[in-house]
């Protein structure tokens, strides 16, 4: 789990309680009804699989060189030869999964990506990664484990975004599979 991300003044934290549970940072929790509690609760609870994984994915990128490494992600993406791994269009993604921790789009993008690399194109992103990961052993090696683990947190989040989200749609889901 990403705890350590730079928010300097808690910008990005504030706006993340005022966007997903419509409260002002500074208010007070004696001000805050059992009700009120109850519902953030529940936004919290709703979606841990991929919130879980949004922080796999933010902790995975946190182990590459930051966006200010012009050099590192254009080299990326020329490998990839993918947009969803531009150096303009990655940003986005990250800074949507900080503000909202459910928010699937770094988990799509970063999985249309890797899923769509070619075996040329994968052995190139992975020594790139590789190289940059600051950890002992081949560096080829690392990198694909890196791909691998971004990949399957991804695919979880994204497959964990689509679970029945009303009591009406878990209703569904379940009696049909009380039937079989």
């Amino acid at each position: 789990m990403l705890t350590g991300y730079t928010d300097e003044g808690g910008e990005l934290r504030e706006a993340a309680v005022e966007t997903n549970f419509n409260c002002p940072p500074d208010l007070e929790a004696g001000q805050l009804s059992v009700k009120r509690i109850g519902d953030i609760a529940a936004l919290v609870a709703a979606r841990p699989t991929v919130y879980a994984t949004n922080q796999e994915l933010l902790a995975l990128l946190n182990a590459l060189p930051g966006p200010d490494d012009s050099e590192f992600w254009w080299a990326l993406h020329d490998a990839s030869d993918s947009l969803d791994l531009h150096p303009g269009n990655l940003p986005g993604g990250v800074q949507l999964t900080l503000m909202y921790t459910v928010e699937t789009a770094l988990a799509g993008r970063l999985l249309t990506a890797l899923t769509g690399l070619t075996a040329e194109q994968r052995a190139t992103v992975a020594r790139l990664v590789g190289e940059r990961l600051d950890l002992p052993g081949d560096a080829l090696r690392l990198g694909e484990l890196w791909i691998q683990a971004a990949e399957a947190a991804a695919f979880k989040a994204v497959v964990a975004e689509r679970f029945p989200r009303t009591p009406e749609d878990a209703e569904k889901f379940t009696a049909a599979w009380k039937r079989h």
